[in-house]
């Protein structure tokens, strides 16, 4: 969990450095039948998807693009187009 400026620089660093070994990983891919290839980049891919997710948590997109609560019937009264 990043909770500072600091870690959210060292976040994005450690980030890179995953996207780069995935990056280089894709580039022999061809060498690789596609299952074994998947297992390769299972946990590149996960430390990629936690960190980007972390960073979205702390920058504030993750509550940003949370959808809004549905309005609440009222108690007491019919419902508006109903």
């Amino acid at each position: 969990m990043i909770d500072s400026d600091a870690g959210l620089k060292t976040t994005r660093s450690v980030l890179a450095h995953f996207e780069d070994a995935l990056r280089g990983l894709n580039s022999v891919r061809a060498k690789y039948h596609p299952t074994t290839f998947a297992l390769l980049a299972d946990p590149i891919v996960e430390a990629i998807q936690t960190h980007r997710a972390e960073i979205d948590e702390y920058i504030g997109l993750t509550a940003a693009v949370r959808p809004a609560p549905p309005a609440a019937a009222p108690a007491d009264g019919p419902l508006v187009g109903a």
